[in-house]
């Protein structure tokens, strides 16, 4: 073997190093794959679907949570790191009395039934508006 030989196990390099790869770039082919990012995006349900109550029990509840998870976690940081007892004591104990009434929201909710709310206004016409049945006369 002399020094101007190539390796015997040695493959045949492509002039372009990337030349392999172009055909995962041809156009023709892409418009016969679907778009793999596509299905990454979750389907959301049109909001007309949801009774106007939950909607607004749902929403209500997140800024709910959101608050009491804010101020419980900004009230500890400011007795642990400032020592401020009295001023983080009163945003801690803000913070879980927000989270309790969400606790306790979200199980008035959870047993509410939405449904058959909205299926009782449209069908109950032997019902007066505060729902009590009419006088005879």
């Amino acid at each position: 073997m002399s020094d101007g030989d190539p390796w015997p196990d040695e493959p045949e390099e492509p002039t372009n190093p990337g030349e392999k790869y172009l055909d995962r770039f041809d156009p023709e082919r892409e418009a016969e794959e679907p778009d793999p990012e596509a299905d990454l995006a979750p389907d959301i349900p049109d909001e007309s679907n949801v009774p106007e109550g939950l909607f607004r029990a749902f929403w209500g509840l997140v800024a709910t949570i959101n608050l009491g998870l804010f101020a419980a976690s900004l009230g500890l940081m400011l007795v642990v790191f400032r020592g401020e007892l009295r001023n983080g004591g009163a945003v801690f104990l803000l913070g879980v009395a927000a989270l309790a009434y969400a606790g306790w929201k979200y199980r008035e909710v959870q047993s509410t039934d939405y449904d058959d709310d909205a299926e009782a206004d449209e069908g109950d016409a032997d019902t007066d508006a505060e729902g009590r049945p009419p006088a005879d006369d």
